[in-house]
């Protein structure tokens, strides 16, 4: 079905969610080939200089990555429901999710997005926030194969 998923995420994630996150990234794996690349987080005192170093270090993964549709978690992105991710998954391309920091993406890693998703109006932390779209992942993937997962 997929050639692979990968998820691109500023941090390590804390160790209270890590039993989590790795379950659901053995349930995707029954699906699509996986991987899971933590680029540092950066903490300068000015946000802007954050979210360029950050930045910077996506987009040089990304460069390496060029086939893949590129999916960037965003407060200011659309908002879609499990069925409407589903259906982002539901082709043969590769797949590239991005988290970011704290402070988001600098300007030139949403240029480079095919396309901006927020997961909620809420507020999640990006740990929290990895953990959740791990979940929907592989929520969509019972969706496409009609599993009783999703209800």
């Amino acid at each position: 079905m997929r050639k692979s998923i990968q998820i691109i995420a500023i941090g390590k994630n804390q160790e209270m969610f890590k039993s989590s996150e790795s379950e659901y990234i053995s349930r995707i794996e029954r699906y699509s080939t996986f991987n899971l690349i933590e680029l540092k987080e950066h903490n300068d005192k000015n946000p802007s200089e954050t979210v360029k170093k950050e930045g910077q270090e996506i987009l040089k993964k990304l460069d390496s990555k060029t086939q893949s549709k590129i999916y960037a978690f965003d407060v200011s992105g659309d908002k879609i429901d499990s069925v409407g991710l589903s259906k982002l998954l539901d082709s043969d391309d590769d797949l590239t999710f991005l988290i970011g920091g704290s402070d988001g993406f600098s300007d030139d890693v949403k240029k480079k997005a095919d396309k901006l998703i927020s997961i909620s109006s809420m507020t999640f932390t990006h740990q929290l926030a990895r953990v959740l779209i791990l979940e929907q992942i592989y929520r969509g993937f019972t969706i496409l194969n009609n599993e009783k997962y999703h209800k």
